[in-house]
């Protein structure tokens, strides 16, 4: 009785597992819907208005974050516009900014 109690148990909880796995796969970003982000974010910052935008972009709540899926947005020297994953004190200098990329 308790070795069919234990299998049942087992077979519950591995079924529970593997739903939750599948689950989980399905869920994630695909490169397909990052890049189609990325090129709606590019065109909404285009479109204006660009502070707004950037405050959306850095909105965890907002519609810029898609599951694991955020944008970051940096000026061309290193200072952080917008970051999606976090909004502490943006817009502000990388941690990188000044430094030069080896030859």
């Amino acid at each position: 009785m308790n070795k069919t109690i234990a299998a049942a148990a087992a077979l519950v909880l591995g079924t529970a597992l593997g739903a939750s796995v599948a689950m989980a796969a399905e869920q994630r970003v695909t490169p397909k819907e990052a890049e189609a982000m990325v090129k709606k974010g590019v065109m909404s910052i285009k479109a204006g208005p660009r502070d707004k935008v950037l405050a959306e972009m850095t909105d965890k709540n907002g519609p810029w974050v898609d599951r694991e899926l955020y944008l970051t947005v940096y000026k061309m020297d290193g200072t952080a516009l917008a970051h999606g994953a976090n909004a502490w004190r943006w817009p502000r200098p990388s941690r990188c900014s000044g430094r030069t990329s080896p030859s």
